[in-house]
């Protein structure tokens, strides 16, 4: 349903209301939660030592990251805007 919102509903959620910015409150909160599972409670041992992994793990990584910045700053610019 994210991806769902993110891609059909694009234009309702810059639009400036109380809704819109409810929801990338939302999907900020839950993008930055993510990433800080990924940083500070995913075990290193699974991922260090193994290329693969370690490779998949900083995707992940950069992954929550931007999903976390863009809605960050929709929601920035809803707010300050």
């Amino acid at each position: 349903m994210m991806g769902s919102i993110s891609l059909l509903g694009t234009e309702a959620l810059l639009e400036r209301t109380a809704l819109a910015r409810l929801v990338l409150a939302g999907l900020t909160f839950f993008w930055g939660a993510r990433l800080a599972v990924q940083l500070f409670v995913y075990d290193a041992r699974l991922w260090r030592g193994h290329r693969l992994n370690t490779a998949v793990h900083f995707a992940f990584t950069g992954m929550w990251g931007y999903l976390a910045a863009v809605y960050g700053w929709a929601l920035w610019r809803q707010v300050a805007g």
